[in-house]
């Protein structure tokens, strides 16, 4: 579980980061004087790197749910009551 929150964290960093990368040089006066088909570019590539990250987080969180429905303690009977120790 430690392993797999760390990858979405990584992931989501990654994202992140890009992203950012490629509103930066959106923004920036020497991409905007390259012309138009440059900056049509990178918005392909922006579009691209969100649609694969986008695909790889609902594939792994469509594994995590199917690891978790097969995992036995975390379907619990119902009548299962959790008791708190309380110490003065």
């Amino acid at each position: 579980m430690r392993t797999y929150l760390l990858l979405r964290l990584y992931r989501l960093t990654l994202l992140l980061g890009t992203s950012g990368a490629i509103v930066t040089a959106l923004a920036s006066e020497n991409i905007q004087a390259l012309g138009p088909v440059i900056i049509f570019l990178l918005k392909v590539a922006a579009l691209g790197i969100s649609a694969a990250f986008a695909v790889m987080d609902f594939s792994a969180s469509g594994h995590w749910n199917g690891q978790a429905a097969d995992n036995r303690v975390i379907n619990l009977p119902p009548k299962t009551i959790f008791i708190a120790s309380v110490r003065d």
